[in-house]
């Protein structure tokens, strides 16, 4: 203790010195008195009060030692200089004080203080001055001792907490919790009163307390901007601050001026991989707390840990929040799967949509046949109100046409700031809205939307759900969708090839530039293609490799052909291989080969990209060696290695400084006594000694003993063997109970070695005996004791690495930890990946045969096994057959008949249940045909039913050649997968009956219009012809006239019937459009105009269509009108001019004929 040093000193100097009173006063960092001996009860000392300016200031700035005389005015002789005191302080003068000498006491270059001899008589320190500054020097270094030996115990103190802390809070999952715990431990550890934790909220771009301790629960959830208060400054900076009184601190947050919670302040920023989360607060009364760099550091180490803490809780929720909604997910494709029923599914929807978004009201809006419906809603006090206001307003909406344009989810965070929103009855209380396309085969056919009373209530993570969600809703409608264009598919086709051929010169030039090796070969494994970087990697020039064999690369050709098989076969292999370079130097390299096919899809070749991986090898063998290390269970560290805790580096520049401030030489050993570091300050006598193979036989032999004691945990000194004034040491170093290494210091003489005895040492050991005394003579002498401290100094650092080796392995397995839960998360996001881009795939096409090759590549990509097939049961039979197979011998398969109930298909297929087989040998349901036709050894499989509305359509059956395959993992993925493809199977069935059914209907519809329009032809023809007997018959002239205009109407009548039927025959019956038929009907009637007039015709454009009913009704009335136009219009003219406009007034059609 400082205090016992201190008493010590002032005790030593009055008896070796001339002094009669002696007084030591140390400084601190600012220069004042920081303690003084005069403190201390039972040291002989002068009272006296220290000056500004005086003798204790001058002597601490200069640096300089001075032995002076006081005469009877108090004067200071001899004068010291300039800047120095010429009186001396009035206390010493009336104590009768003659000599005085003033010593600095300065350790390792810092200034400690000063230390006082005073003397009540004339002279006594004349000459001394030298021997006086020696023993200063001494008293210093015994001070910074006592001072560092003080602070080691503070910081293991220190590090023991931040170790319980880590513990505790490694522990705690749940957020909330977490940030109570990480404050309360933050007040402990740094002594304060209060405490808190803000926490960036990126996206509203503010810091907001998350919890507090020690004051007022009103504060929590106060916000701050980035650079308000000591919070926000800390978070823009990334730096710790202090405060050592808030009040008068001028960048103070205006929110806590009310009441001034606190005084003092230390806030340290919390950091996760370089970026700053959030702000650790601590706080404490000023006038008795305030903070220093010592605290700023212990913060600072504790928000590292505080952060890992806060990020492992946050990946562990987002974890679980994934897996929910990937269930929830799950459960929306049952239901789908579950009805045909369009409405019940929708309903069905937006009630699983309340598990992963939190809506207030859900709608879902479906565009058919031009019309915008809202086809369901949820939440709405009115809903009937809401359908009927929304479908007012849709073609209106700014919003859904900019949807309907880009096919992108919209989100809203306050529809109040937004412009383009319409407000409508009924859904005056929504504040935030997410909108998301319903889109099929990349046509928006609908919007899912979903509204919140609270502004900013959305994320991208619930734009992706709702997202997810609208993908489930477009399968469920995809059976209302009965025409797709196939000539869209075959351009866009073309589209693609014509890409690729414009892309190849491109790729051709990508893959020259590539720092990969890409080398591309013919079906035969000869070299086609050798980019620059495998010129490099492999030493060959591409003029002098193309067209050789490719084994010429492999360590080992049988990999190669192993590797160019497995890519035929599966599309693609990814592998580790051994390569061989033009030199013969063997180097590891990771390949990723993938199949080149032409047009037709035919394979021509294989291409691979490899990478050489020797690095990256020796530097994930060492991470993972450390990380296995570190992770094991304390007590159970296997081959835990001291240099697995500490840089080698460091543990060097710590043994070197050690042994020279300790004047001992040292190594450290690991627990085999292997050493771990270079020998540090051995001497001339040691190193000829050890430099001899008898000579360093004993050495060893005598630190055996030492190194036993060691491994057992015990710290010990020993006499060397060789000569008992030499002392030996070692200290263990343990993690747990593992002992790691040893640290061994020596080298300690307490006498001179006998002249004699060491010349008969060097005989025995064939050293130069000259060479031995003469270094004997220069080795220090010193004290047992003094090893003993250098001892017990080395157990305070082993104490430390232990401490340290603890925390690395907690630490390591908080990483593991971490890794397993963003594996976690990283699988969940991939099974909704799939799940997404399954969707997706099966709703672009409605061919069976292409959405099953779809159904099987994604199950092969999924889960790289053997073989896939998918098995429907066939009308009529209830046989099973097989549809589709990926497999080597997919020929043999395909089309495949089981009875029902037959093998394993017929199993899964007649009970309605998916079944996992372990191993085929040992299940006598196994069908073993399979095998026996193929050739292939199947031991696994996995068989899930498929069902459309309760009622199974088949079966999907993947198979491997391992036992064990498959597990419920395996089942858990594949479930929603083959849900999506009974909906996308039974879409495709129901489109190719409805084609079917349609081509009927149309061959049907062109027949019955083929025979009407004969008909009426032929009614044309009976009229015309019963008119011209008329007109040769001996009617009168009054009579015949007469009869010959009603006969004109009849075949105009009867014209412009056949007009509208031709036109609606044209459109397969569907709504005409009316300028059309108006210019169609008008020239009809103009076939009666005689050859000597002629008539203009003028029919504006217009949107308006008219059913087939209003279609005949307006053909007779404008047949009427151009018929007057020629009986009236052209009695007195040659010609006339018909205009006819058209103009849509709400529900009115108005049709304008002029003449």
């Amino acid at each position: 203790e400082v205090d016992q040093v201190l008493a010590e000193i002032a005790s030593l100097a009055s008896k070796v010195t001339a002094s009669d009173y002696a007084t030591v006063l140390l400084i601190d960092e600012a220069g004042r008195i920081s303690q003084s001996t005069d403190e201390l009860p039972g040291v002989p000392s002068i009272e006296f009060r220290v000056r500004d300016g005086g003798l204790t200031e001058w002597i601490a700035r200069s640096g300089q030692a001075v032995s002076i005389e006081i005469g009877e005015d108090g004067a200071i002789m001899p004068p010291l200089g300039e800047g120095a005191p010429r009186l001396a302080n009035p206390h010493i003068v009336r104590t009768g004080v003659k000599a005085v000498a003033g010593l600095p006491l300065v350790a390792r270059g810092n200034m400690l203080g000063v230390a006082y001899l005073h003397s009540l008589h004339p002279g006594a320190f004349r000459g001394q001055l030298p021997l006086l500054t020696t023993f200063a020097n001494q008293v210093a270094i015994a001070i910074e001792n006592a001072r560092l030996y003080r602070a080691e115990q503070r910081r293991a103190q220190e590090l023991q907490a931040l170790y319980d802390a880590a513990l505790s809070l490694t522990s705690q999952r749940e957020p909330d919790l977490l940030l109570q715990e990480i404050v309360r431990w933050a007040v402990e550890l740094l002594g304060a009163e209060t405490g808190g934790i803000y926490l960036a909220d990126r996206e509203r771009q503010v810091l907001h307390l998350a919890a507090c301790h020690g004051f007022a629960e009103k504060y929590v959830g106060v916000t701050l901007k980035p650079g308000e208060g000591m919070a926000g400054q800390v978070f823009l900076s990334g730096k710790p601050l202090i405060v050592d009184d808030y009040r008068t601190w001028e960048g103070r947050a205006e929110v806590y001026e009310a009441d001034q919670p606190f005084m003092a302040a230390l806030e340290v920023p919390l950091k996760w991989q370089d970026e700053v989360i959030g702000v650790l607060v601590v706080n404490g009364d000023a006038a008795a707390r305030t903070f220093t760099q010592a605290d700023v550091e212990l913060a600072t180490l504790f928000a590292n840990q505080a952060a890992v803490a806060i990020e492992n809780a946050r990946l562990y929720e987002a974890e679980q929040v994934a897996r929910e909604r990937a269930d929830t997910l799950r459960e929306v494709s049952r239901v789908v799967s579950s009805t045909l029923e369009l409405d019940t599914v929708l309903s069905l929807v937006l009630r699983q949509a309340k598990r992963v978004l939190t809506y207030d009201t859900a709608s879902i809006l479906l565009f058919a046949g031009g019309e915008r419906t809202m086809a369901a809603v949820s939440g709405y006090e009115d809903e009937e109100l809401v359908k009927t206001e929304v479908a007012l307003h849709l073609d209106d909406s700014p919003i859904l046409h900019a949807m309907s344009r880009d096919h992108r989810p919209v989100v809203i965070a306050d529809v109040r700031e937004n412009e383009n929103w319409i407000w409508v009855p009924g859904a005056e209380n929504i504040r935030a809205w997410i909108g998301t396309p319903l889109l099929v085969r990349d046509e928006m056919i609908g919007v899912l939307m979903v509204d919140s009373t609270q502004p900013g209530s959305y994320t991208a993570a619930d734009v992706s759900i709702a997202q997810a969600l609208a993908n489930q809703v477009a399968v469920a409608i995809e059976n209302a969708r009965l025409y797709e264009a196939a000539q869209q598919e075959i351009a866009e086709r073309q589209q693609m090839e014509d890409a690729l051929r414009a892309s190849e010169e491109y790729a051709r030039r990508i893959i020259d530039s590539s720092l990969d090796t890409i080398i591309t070969v013919d079906m035969e494994r000869h070299i086609v293609e050798f980019n620059r970087a495998a010129q490099e990697t492999f030493g060959y020039q591409a003029e002098e490799i193309l067209g050789k064999h490719v084994d010429v690369l492999y360590a080992d050709p049988q990999v190669g052909l192993q590797i160019h098989q497995t890519t035929l076969e599966q599309g693609q292999c990814v592998r580790e291989v051994s390569a061989r370079r033009k030199n013969g130097q063997v180097f590891p390299s990771l390949i990723s080969s993938s199949v080149l096919r032409d047009a037709r899809g035919a394979p021509v070749g294989v291409m691979g990209v490899s990478r050489d991986v020797t690095e990256s090898k020796r530097a994930q063998e060492a991470l993972d060696h450390r990380l296995l290390a570190l992770t094991q269970p304390v007590g159970k560290v296997g081959d835990l290695k001291l240099t697995d805790i500490v840089d080698v580096r460091i543990l060097q520049e710590l043994q070197d400084g050690f042994a020279a401030s300790y004047d001992v030489a040292s190594l450290i050993f690991d627990a085999q006594g292997v050493p771990i570091t270079k020998p540090s300050n051995f001497s001339d006598f040691c190193a000829i000694v050890r430099a001899t193979p008898k000579g360093m036989a004993r050495c060893e032999v005598s630190n055996s003993g030492l190194y036993r004691l060691a491994s057992r945990g015990l710290s010990t000194t020993s006499t060397c063997r060789n000569f008992e004034e030499i002392i030996d040491g070692a200290v263990p170093i343990f993690v747990g109970d593992k002992h790691v290494a040893t640290w061994g210091i020596g080298q300690r003489v307490t006498g001179d070695l006998p002249e004699n005895k060491v010349r008969s040492y060097a005989e025995e050991i064939g050293a130069d005996a000259d060479r031995l005394v003469a270094a004997g003579k220069r080795l220090s002498i010193g004290s047992k004791e003094q090893l003993e401290r250098a001892i017990s100094f080395i157990k305070t650092v082993a104490n430390n690495i232990s401490l340290l080796g603890l925390q690395n392995i907690q630490q390591a397995r908080d990483i593991t930890e971490r890794k397993q839960a963003e594996e976690a998360l990283q699988w969940r996001n991939r099974e909704l990946a799939l799940l997404n881009r399954a969707i997706q795939s099966f709703a672009s096409t409605l061919d069976l045969g292409q959405v099953l090759d779809t159904i099987l590549e994604e199950v092969r990509r999924l889960l790289d096994v053997t073989a896939c097939s998918v098995w429907l049961i066939e009308p009529g039979t209830g046989d099973l057959v097989c549809r589709q197979a990926a497999t080597p011998q997919d020929d043999i398969v395909r089309g495949w008949r089981l009875a029902p109930g037959e093998g394993i298909c017929g199993w899964v297929a007649l009970h309605g249940e998916s079944l996992i087989v372990p191993d085929t040998w040992a299940d006598e349901r196994y069908f073993s045909g399979v095998d026996e036709q193929t050739g292939l050894d199947l031991r696994a499989i996995l068989t899930v039913p498929l069902r459309v509305q309760k009622a199974v359509i088949g079966v999907l059956q993947i198979l491997d050649t391992k036992v064990g395959r498959f597990g419920e993992t395996d089942l858990e993925l594949l479930e929603p997968l083959v849900a999506s493809a009974a909906i996308a199977i039974e879409n495709a069935r129901l489109y190719e009956e409805a084609r079917q059914s349609a081509e009927t209907k149309t061959m049907l519809l062109r027949e019955v219009n083929h025979r009407v329009k004969n008909n009426l032809t032929a009614i044309i023809g009976l009229l015309q012809a019963e008119r011209r007997d008329v007109e040769a018959s001996a009617w009168g002239g009054e009579e015949q006239a007469i009869y010959r205009i009603i006969m004109q109407d009849l075949v105009n009548r009867v014209q412009g019937l056949a007009t509208v039927h031709s036109l609606l025959s044209a459109s397969e019956w569907a709504p005409l459009s009316l300028s059309k038929l108006t210019r169609q009907v008008i020239y009809s009637s103009l076939q009666m105009l005689p050859r000597d007039r002629r008539v203009f015709v003028d029919v504006a454009p217009s949107p308006v269509r008219v059913t087939s009913d209003q279609a005949h009704d307006l053909a007779l009335v404008i047949n009427e009108l151009a018929t007057n136009t020629i009986k009236h219009g052209l009695q007195e003219q040659d010609a006339a001019r018909i205009t006819a406009r058209i103009t849509l007034d709400g529900n009115t059609v108005a049709l304008e004929f002029r003449d």
